[in-house]
């Protein structure tokens, strides 16, 4: 099953309710909130536009993160490069939007 934490950071942002906390707490009480815990009932994978819910969710889970994205980026989306990435060890698949896969700059460096 693919969650998706749906505008996680305008969420933390305007309203102050932290959505990645929340979905970890509910799949926790479910005992879904690890691979190993969750793997033969029901395989979770956590997908999001934001970074930071994905960050989050590294350091409370072992479920596989996928980050999401536009092509072109929405203005809400921080911008990320291949390298930042990498060094927040938060992103398991890159999930691209069909317009970057049919774009002549998925070849460039400046996108993963």
């Amino acid at each position: 099953m693919n969650i998706e934490l749906k505008l996680a950071e305008q969420y933390q942002e305007d309203f102050g309710i932290d959505v990645a906390e929340r979905l970890f707490n509910i799949l926790k009480a479910r005992n879904l909130h690890t691979v190993f815990d969750g793997a033969d009932v029901l395989p979770v994978i956590i997908q999001s536009f934001d970074l930071s819910a994905l960050e989050y969710f590294k350091t409370v889970s072992t479920l596989p993160t996928c980050l999401l994205h536009n092509f072109p980026p929405m203005n809400h989306q921080k911008q990320w490069t291949p390298q930042s990435i990498k060094e927040t060890n938060a992103v398991d698949i890159i999930g691209p939007d069909w317009r970057y896969l049919n774009s002549p700059l998925r070849k460039s460096e400046d996108y993963p």
